[in-house]
């Protein structure tokens, strides 16, 4: 039975706790803006957080963010990524790191951790690729945040993601389920909160429409690299989510970049295999 979708984007509006930004993101890129060669203070600043300093430094040494050198300090990795980069970079852990809660049964927050890392790495590498650099810190940030929706069901309607969870099977999707218990999906219920969070309508589509990018109003090329990018992390099983099983390639909106058959897609993502690999073994959570 569908449940009414207005009631389920009131029961969020009621919940007095919803995720707001963290602090700790205002504080270093204020740091980063108004003193950005003080190398110490933003370290310092970012060090209050020890996850994030250790997500930063997995991304700094993903193959995939392309350092020519191990990068074995915080110091080190602020002085190399440059003010603009560290900015995007701190903005997607920090936003992803926003919904805490316990461990679940039938959720694994580590993997979903490396997914989100591993598809804004992609995402990021792939718009530079494809030959929009200028979209490559959004991509990045966008595909780091696609599936937020999901820790949202996770924490806020356990008894419903556990319904959802035992109903998963090779004949439906995860989103199809979440809109048979919900009356939205995890695209919905993530877009909403981003929104409540001002972010740019770019973010919001990225999430919104990162299962079928054809229908992005504004920012569909960006919406598409994180499709695509999604797509390549779940053939690689250490970063598979299970609550992608099943989704499919939208060629309709790949095309423009050269994508519109299997073929094509196959071709492009076997390139990025090698990569996806030793980017999934350097992750350090």
């Amino acid at each position: 039975m569908l449940v009414d979708a207005e009631n389920v984007y009131s029961n969020l509006n009621d919940i007095k706790n919803l995720p707001t930004i963290p602090k700790i993101m205002f504080d270093a890129i204020s740091a980063i803006k108004s003193d950005p060669g003080n190398v110490l203070k933003i370290s310092d600043i970012i060090g209050k957080d020890q996850g994030m300093a250790t997500k930063i430094l997995s991304v700094a040494n993903s193959p995939l963010y392309g350092m020519l050198r191990k990068v074995s300090s915080l110091e080190f990795a602020i002085m190399i990524m440059g003010s603009s980069e560290l900015e995007k970079i701190i903005t997607a852990i920090s936003l992803s790191n926003a919904i805490k809660f316990k461990s679940t049964q039938n959720f694994d927050e580590q993997k979903y951790f490396k997914h989100s890392l591993a598809v804004g790495l992609l995402s990021k590498d792939i718009a530079r690729k494809l030959g929009m650099a200028e979209i490559s810190g959004d991509a990045f940030i966008g595909g780091m945040l696609h599936d937020v929706g999901i820790q949202l069901i996770v924490k806020y309607f356990p008894t419903e993601y556990q319904k959802i969870f035992s109903n998963s099977n090779d004949d439906k999707n995860f989103s199809d389920l979440e809109l048979e218990t919900l009356g939205l999906s995890h695209q919905d219920i993530g877009a909403y909160l981003l929104s409540k969070w001002d972010l740019p309508t770019s973010l919001v589509e990225c999430v919104k429409f990162h299962h079928n990018p054809a229908n992005a109003v504004e920012n569909s090329n960006l919406v598409t690299v994180i499709h695509l990018a999604d797509n390549i992390a779940n053939k690689y099983e250490a970063i598979q989510g299970f609550w992608d099983k099943n989704i499919t390639i939208d060629y309709s909106a790949s095309s423009v970049f050269g994508l519109g058959t299997e073929d094509d897609f196959v071709s492009f993502y076997l390139e990025y295999s090698d990569l996806v690999m030793d980017t999934i073994n350097s992750i350090i959570i």
